[in-house]
């Protein structure tokens, strides 16, 4: 009796870790709206998929490191304590638009594209404003429309 209940235990956590493993993969799928424009050379290098291993790395220096090499950021001077959060993500087989929803959901930011006739598009950042419960309540609806999941 006591071999079955530690293989049940061991069956147990197996199956424990595969849900964990398939939740957070869910959460990496963004609205379909999520950093979108009509424009042909950012989409491409929004859809192109990579792997991510940011470890305690600048909101600033995002765009220093290889997975987003060159990417144009805007932090508004309201948020401008934004530029010292540090963030971490490590993610394999992903695209340039769902890493940054990752990052975008995990610390709370509010991320959209900007852009200057003649001039590459950039990433705006903010802090995601405080929201009311309704808010809440359908900001998390979209997340399980696309994909549901979890921070």
């Amino acid at each position: 009796m006591p071999q079955r209940d530690r293989k049940t235990r061991k069956l147990n956590r197996w199956f424990a870790l595969a849900v964990l493993a398939l939740t957070g993969c869910a959460g990496s799928h963004p609205p379909a709206e999520f950093l979108t424009v009509n424009n042909t050379v950012w989409t491409t290098w929004m859809e192109s998929k990579l792997d991510v291993s940011l470890n305690d790395v600048p909101l600033s220096q995002l765009p220093q490191t290889p997975p987003f090499y060159q990417m144009n950021i805007l932090v508004g001077a309201n948020d401008a304590p934004l530029l010292s959060l540090r963030v971490s993500l490590n993610a394999k087989g992903v695209t340039h638009r769902q890493a940054l929803w990752m990052i975008a959901e995990r610390y709370d930011l509010l991320m959209t594209v900007g852009y200057i006739q003649g001039r590459p598009c950039y990433i705006e950042i903010s802090k995601r404003p405080d929201e009311s419960e309704e808010q809440a309540k359908r900001r998390l609806r979209r997340i399980e429309e696309s994909g549901g999941g979890r921070r």
